[in-house]
């Protein structure tokens, strides 16, 4: 897969010229990590950066997903417990 992605992003780069640009931008997916490597052995001016929002979304996804305690008596949940939730988010 990292292959395909490499050759795509390489034809667009030659297309346009490689001295047009600066940095490319992509996720953190494993296949694309690959091509960030791939293609800064290429091309040593144009700088990988992974994407801030996909980071941003794989946080809040991982916030969402997890679950925070309430601290309630009625329940009997220990302060602990609920500081600890929030933590281990």
């Amino acid at each position: 897969m990292s292959d395909l992605i490499k050759s795509k992003i390489l034809e667009v780069i030659e297309k346009i010229g490689s001295e047009k640009f600066a940095t490319i931008i992509l996720d953190n997916a494993s296949a694309v990590a690959a091509t960030h490597q791939k293609i800064s052995n290429t091309y040593f001016h144009i700088i990988n950066i992974h994407c801030i929002a996909h980071f941003v979304n794989l946080i809040s996804k991982d916030i969402l997903g997890g679950e925070l305690k309430n601290y309630c008596k009625i329940q009997w949940t220990l302060n602990y417990e609920t500081v600890s939730s929030v933590t281990q988010l």
